[in-house]
């Protein structure tokens, strides 16, 4: 415990040891006023008070759940105003909620039509008849459309039918994985393809 009247503070040095952030990561955020040193010592060395450790969590959790640092510097500013209230957090809040969704549904489609890409090429041939690449020279969207609506492959399966954590696979599996998707893959474009063969698919990536 520190007696009354003793000041704690930390060079800069002290304060990268402490948090683990980087040391020029620190001058970065002292420079777009995230972080403000207490002083300087008589040697002109920066020394923060203590709770620039509570600071520095703050920053490093709210940039983990996906904030920008100008966020993080509105959430400070509103964190120590006594004019602010749980609204304005919340606000912030929801707008990256939104902002996320709409990155999840374009990964989504993105991925959808990297499974479509896949299963289109059989893997044979030569590379000028690869469809894959031959998607890449046409004209239109890189998105295909059947990854944007109901059409072969829903957007919703990349997500919904193929496990995240699952447990390792037999050579058995892996062999009968390996053939539905073959079949898939050489089935005639008017079946379509169900959900559980793009799971397939996601199993063997």
């Amino acid at each position: 415990m520190l007696k009354k009247g003793i000041r704690m503070a930390f060079k800069i040095g002290a304060l990268a040891k402490a948090t683990g952030v980087k040391i020029d990561t620190l001058r970065y955020y002292e420079r777009i006023g995230l972080l403000s040193p207490e002083g300087r010592t008589e040697a002109g060395y920066r020394e923060y008070a203590h709770d620039a450790i509570q600071r520095l969590r703050f920053i490093r959790k709210a940039q983990g759940l996906g904030f920008s640092l100008s966020e993080i510097g509105k959430l400070l500013v509103f964190g120590s105003s006594p004019e602010s209230t749980a609204g304005d957090i919340l606000e912030i809040t929801e707008q990256k909620i939104a902002e996320q969704q709409a990155k999840i549904e374009d990964l989504t489609q993105l991925r959808a039509s990297l499974v479509q890409l896949a299963l289109d090429c059989t893997g044979e041939g030569p590379v000028e008849e690869c469809p894959i690449l031959n998607h890449f020279y046409d004209e239109g969207d890189a998105v295909l459309p059947s990854a944007k609506s109901t059409g072969m492959i829903p957007p919703a399966a990349s997500t919904r039918d193929i496990p995240v954590n699952r447990p390792l696979r037999t050579s058995k599996e892996d062999d009968t994985m390996i053939h539905d998707f073959d079949a898939c893959r050489r089935a005639p474009k008017s079946v379509g393809y169900p959900g559980y063969l793009v799971a397939v698919w996601g199993n063997l990536a």
